[in-house]
């Protein structure tokens, strides 16, 4: 049971990222894109644009891949917690908590689900469990 709480908690979690990356490497699901999500980067400050832009996009959307298939997990979830970070930093800190005020609430949640994944691992239903083996403990 424990492996498939884990197989949920890493679809959830790991195919939302994927697809917020995929809306800001792709412009998929009616995102900004890459163009788009630069003008972002910059608004926030981050430079220089040309290589914050790609890098936490690609961190979005590998990180959230690599969640979701659960193949080198504590890397995809240093890669969501790092761009986590970063919105909490630049956009939701200021804001207080909650989610409703555009608070630190969500970002803060995905951080700790991702934390939870890296250190307790992503199950035996997981590509990182056929390929390096796992926790026989794991049922």
């Amino acid at each position: 049971m424990r492996s498939l709480g884990l197989l949920i908690l890493r679809v959830v979690l790991g195919g939302g990222m994927a697809a917020h990356g995929a809306q800001k490497v792709f412009g998929a699901f009616e995102g900004p894109g890459m163009e788009g999500f630069k003008g972002m980067t910059k608004q926030l400050g981050l430079e220089p644009v040309e290589i914050m832009a790609p890098v936490g996009a690609y961190n979005e959307l590998l990180g959230g891949l690599s969640l979701l298939l659960g193949l080198f997990t504590p890397l995809g979830a240093l890669a969501v917690i790092g761009n986590m970070g970063v919105a909490i930093w630049k956009v939701h800190g200021k804001n207080g908590f909650f989610t409703q005020k555009q608070g630190w609430e969500l970002p803060g949640i995905i951080i700790a689900a991702s934390a939870a994944l890296a250190l307790g691992g992503p199950g035996n239903l997981s590509l990182d469990k056929a390929f390096f083996g796992g926790d026989k403990k794991d049922k």
